[in-house]
């Protein structure tokens, strides 16, 4: 499931790339996802039910 998280983030950010105005706030996204779920993930730790919203 949490690799389906991340495949979908991904994705997301690709289709966001041609939008006016995206990379305003892109790439700040991209090194919060890389610092929250993408990190723990490459780790093989959970992120996805740990009662932490994904924001903090």
């Amino acid at each position: 499931m949490e690799g389906f998280v991340i495949a979908t983030r991904l994705t997301s950010m690709i289709h966001f790339l041609g939008l006016p105005g995206t990379y305003d706030w892109l790439s700040t996204d991209v090194q919060n996802s890389a610092s929250r779920e993408f990190g723990r993930y490459a780790k093989g730790e959970a992120f996805l039910f740990t009662g932490a919203p994904f924001w903090e």
